[in-house]
């Protein structure tokens, strides 16, 4: 397989009114490509899907705009994440289809794909360098939804979270980003929803007070996981939004039962 790099400033052509690429490097290393985009659900088309290359499949043709406009514009990411690589035989893999639980990845590789209110991203992988990855991209929350969300905080992660209103609605924010990029993480390896409480979140700060990093620990047992097992994710936030994203690999899997 041929990795082409870990910049994702990618070059597919995008019709300028729908969706507008995002330059920058991935969160999760050289192994892991990632690419990253705004969409304008007001200017999207069925048409400028079909442009791109990426038409709407057939479950979604009655579907709303802003749903349709998510999905291409996290189609679009992945595609441009896996253009990073080849199949054995040289070519480009398939895009994703639609699936009721996570994206049918090809033979190959592994992925994870996120849109919020304006932004989608995706991550993919060589799975035979990675066992599954988790990304997840969120608009900052109002203190409103901040409030309203804080009920399901823990209370080991709501003592720790800062008085300032501003920065407390950014980490309970990326408090809710981690654990959605966790299940999404673990879902492929334990083929089960889970709620927040199954996991605690501990969130590490940058020089500026924004989080950079957290670890998330299992409150219970999800087979094959047990109770106390934890994996290390990285956050980035930027322009009034929180991206958290994990990856994990075999020695994560073998440790599960430690």
């Amino acid at each position: 397989m041929t990795r082409l790099g870990e910049h994702y400033d990618f070059a597919i052509p995008v019709p300028p009114t729908f969706l507008r690429n995002i330059p920058g490097t991935s969160l999760l290393g050289s192994s892991v490509a990632m690419a990253r985009a705004e969409y304008d659900v007001t200017a999207f088309s069925d048409a400028g899907a079909l442009a791109l290359g990426l038409p709407v499949p057939e479950g979604l043709f009655q579907a709303a705009q802003r749903r349709r406009a998510e999905y291409t514009a996290g189609r679009y990411c992945a595609r441009a994440a896996m253009s990073r690589f080849r199949d054995a035989t040289g070519q480009p893999f398939p895009v994703p289809g639609p699936s009721e639980d996570a994206p049918a990845w090809p033979m190959g590789l592994v992925g994870s794909i996120s849109h919020a209110r304006g932004q989608a991203t995706a991550v993919v992988a060589p799975s035979d360098k990675v066992l599954s990855l988790g990304v997840d991209i969120e608009r900052i929350m109002t203190p409103e939804l901040t409030r309203d969300i804080e009920v399901y905080v823990c209370p080991s992660e709501r003592q720790n979270l800062p008085t300032s209103l501003r920065y407390r609605a950014l980490y309970v924010t990326a408090i809710f980003s981690a654990k959605e990029s966790l299940l999404k993480c673990l879902y492929p390896l334990v083929g089960q929803r889970f709620w927040f409480d199954a996991a605690t979140v501990m969130l590490l700060r940058d020089m500026s007070g924004k989080p950079r990093e957290f670890r998330a620990y299992l409150t219970h047992d999800i087979p094959p996981f047990r109770k106390g097992w934890s994996a290390r994710g990285l956050i980035r936030c930027d322009n009034g939004f929180v991206l958290s994203a994990m990856a994990l690999k075999q020695a994560d899997l073998e440790k599960a039962n430690d």
